[in-house]
């Protein structure tokens, strides 16, 4: 049309992202199903991602109240790929997914996982969210203090002309 070249970009996949990560975050009110099925939730993320590294984790939650101080530890699963690009993390109260920039390729590799994480609702009989979070973390700092406005404009640029 109008003799322009007719290109085809590939809007729908980043060749690169300016991403740290993008993590799916859903908070529960406590449920003991999640310990009780544990080998379950790793055979539905084994199938998506069968080099599963399978590791646990625990930390120290500190409650302050008026007249007490309430010590507790949560154990967390932690299922990630060999390359550490994925992660699932579970807990009693929590579900999250997160997936380093350089493994996000567009929204679709998020929504992939609500199947994943809809099976893991459902084997935990979990039917009330109290939270639900998509984050996506980026590396590029777009506050200019102390930055040239040069190299900001560089790296949007840079980043406008790759796609």
């Amino acid at each position: 049309m109008l003799g322009f070249p007719v290109s085809k970009v590939d809007k729908e996949n980043f060749k690169s992202n300016y991403l740290q990560s993008v993590s799916f975050q859903i908070n529960f009110s406590k449920n003991e199903n999640t310990k009780t099925n544990e080998q379950k939730i790793i055979d539905i993320f084994k199938a998506k991602f069968p080099d599963l590294n399978v590791n646990k984790s625990s930390h120290r939650n500190i409650n302050l109240n008026n007249t007490q101080i309430n010590l507790s530890l949560t154990e967390n699963l932690n299922l990630s790929t060999k390359d550490c690009s994925t992660t699932l993390i579970l807990n009693e109260e929590l579900l999250c997914v997160i997936i380093q920039g350089a493994a996000y390729k567009n929204y679709s590799v998020t929504a992939n996982f609500f199947s994943i994480i809809s099976e893991i609702l459902a084997i935990c009989k979990i039917d009330k969210l109290n939270r639900v979070a998509i984050r996506k973390v980026n590396i590029i700092n777009f506050q200019l203090e102390g930055a040239s406005e040069t190299n900001f404009l560089f790296i949007l640029n840079s980043f406008f002309n790759e796609h």
